[in-house]
């Protein structure tokens, strides 16, 4: 609580007596953490996203506006493990950044294999192509052994309580296409030891993860200045209501909620003793997404009203663009397309025309590397069904059509009529954030932004640090951006100096220190969101 105090009058200005009172930064993470997941796209996310709307507005702001935008997610399906007449309920292990861990709606089928921690000696003596492996969580990257060898998928039992090093040194950044899932050791019973007493035994999984579009929001409220001069000055303050996320379903982020809880404390403070300076407080989405909602946030912010008239213009276009291809799609499906719509009908069904030709090119490619017998028949169907959708894909006249061509043809249009459709949904959600965009841009027309301070708080630390980097991506070195933060290092400095003399240390690295770098401070290499306002292109 001190931590917190003492990091809520460096921002506020406020005595440390006006801050002593405050209870309920712990009862406000015991609800946030109780969510149970809070990853962006969630039920619980959604709830979090509630619950600080609703706080942040009984403080009482000005203006209280939400920032709806659109990033791409995982989400996980139903996974379960079936040996026997058994079921074994898994949870998809999300380590891969770029390739989810998808399988077939019918799963996959192979032996199961339990290899301990995965050690090499561990694979001796299995056939480990083709099969299901378990491997013990406490295994560090081992997995990358069970790939190597063929292994289909793979299954990390756990048998202590994890923690967050052993997820993160599992994290991979390459596009494998290996799925991995998590399950507790408890919940398979004896199955591990029957393997390991050498008992031959076939499973089926099924399950996995897939990329979906998810709507988050940011939320802000303002609290104007009092002081007539200082009044047109702003400070941001942001913090993150979402969490990280391994394991769907279990993403508490219980240490991750002490940043938003505070920023909500440092709510109730200012609308009952108003600042001179005003003051707009951001709680953002999608931290977890490499900073989607901070990244949205000052882009809303930032970006020229030229640019934002582009692009009303352009979504306006792109709406009218799909409404024609629609439209031109209803006429082929009623039979009155005239033979002067071809073309545009041909760009109506492109897409998923292409992504259909794709999909057996590959899969084409997969038959013809694997060495069984008895695929010539099923190559050679794919192959034929491939050229008819790649001559489909060069007409721009669709009379006088093959009936097959037409029952193909009823399939693409099916696809195309869904994926205009979701498309018309994305251009709506666009206008009405540009919509409520506008308004905020209003709201703060008579301001000029000073700073921008993102809280990363954890319940762990000993001390408050000031931050002007992170490790989301790097800045050039030769460029120095500490003159900057003359001012802001000033003004934390005297804040600490304000402090109690049992408050928590406070270092700044806002300015440069050859002796003491940053970096040393943060060996867990946090994505801080100062990283956003720092890149000179949003002040360009």
């Amino acid at each position: 609580m001190l931590l917190v105090a003492m990091l809520l009058v460096l921002l506020s200005g406020l005595p440390t007596l006006a801050l002593a009172t405050s209870s309920s930064l712990e009862d406000t993470v015991h609800f946030l953490a109780g969510l149970e997941d809070r990853s962006t796209g969630t039920p619980g996310n959604r709830r979090a996203a509630a619950y600080v709307r609703n706080r942040l507005k009984s403080a009482g702001p000005e203006k209280l506006f939400s920032l709806p935008f659109t990033v791409p997610v995982l989400q996980a399906s139903y996974a379960a493990l079936y040996v026997g007449g058994a079921t074994f309920e898994l949870k998809p292990f999300i380590y891969n950044q770029i390739t989810p861990e998808k399988l077939p709606p019918e799963g996959i089928t192979g032996p199961l294999i339990y290899v301990g921690r995965g050690e090499t000696s561990d694979f001796n003596g299995h056939e480990i192509k083709g099969s299901i492996i378990l491997m013990d969580f406490d295994s560090g990257r081992n997995w990358e052994i069970a790939a190597a060898l063929g292994a289909r998928a793979l299954i990390f039992v756990n048998r202590n309580t994890p923690v967050r090093s052993r997820f993160k040194e599992k994290e991979e950044l390459s596009p494998i296409d290996f799925p991995c899932f998590w399950v507790e050791a408890a919940s398979l019973e004896d199955l591990p030891a029957r393997l390991e007493r050498g008992e031959k035994i076939s499973a089926r999984l099924r399950g996995g993860l897939n990329w979906e579009a998810a709507v988050s929001e940011n939320i802000g409220a303002l609290f104007p200045g009092t002081d007539p001069e200082l009044g047109q000055e702003l400070i941001i303050v942001e913090a993150a209501y979402d969490a990280s996320v391994f394991l769907p379903g279990a993403a508490p982020g219980a240490d991750e909620a002490l940043s938003i809880s505070t920023l909500l404390e440092l709510a109730d403070i200012l609308g009952a003793n108003p600042p001179k300076r005003s003051f707009l407080l951001l709680a953002t989405g999608a931290r977890a997404q490499a900073q989607a909602g901070m990244r949205e946030a000052i882009w809303c912010l930032t970006t020229s009203e030229k640019t934002l008239r582009k692009m009303v213009r352009g979504l306006k276009k792109e709406r009218q663009q799909v409404l024609a291809w629609l439209e031109v799609i209803d006429q082929y499906r009623n039979r009155s397309l005239q033979p002067d719509r071809g073309s545009l009908f041909q760009e109506a069904i492109k897409e998923p025309l292409k992504k259909q030709i794709d999909a057996l090119t590959t899969r084409l490619m997969q038959l013809r590397l694997e060495t069984r017998e008895g695929r010539e028949a099923q190559i050679r169907e794919l192959a034929s069904h491939r050229l008819q959708l790649r001559r489909l894909s060069w007409r721009t006249s669709f009379t006088d059509m093959h009936p097959e061509e037409e029952k193909i043809l009823q399939e693409i249009t099916t696809l195309a009529v869904a994926e205009h459709r979701q498309v018309l949904a994305e251009i709506q959600a666009e206008q009405d954030m540009l919509q409520h965009l506008a308004t905020l841009r209003s709201q703060l027309d008579r301001t000029t932004i000073q700073a921008v301070v993102s809280l990363h708080l954890s319940s762990q630390g000993s001390g408050l640090g000031a931050f002007h980097g992170g490790f989301l991506y790097p800045l050039r070195p030769m460029i120095n951006r500490t003159s900057s933060y003359r001012n802001l290092n000033a003004a934390l400095e005297q804040g600490a100096a304000r402090a109690a003399s049992d408050a928590p240390s406070f270092i700044s690295f806002l300015r440069p220190n050859r002796l003491q770098p940053w970096q040393d401070l943060l060996p867990d290499r946090p994505q801080l969101g100062a990283r956003w306002p720092a890149w000179p292109a949003w002040w360009a």
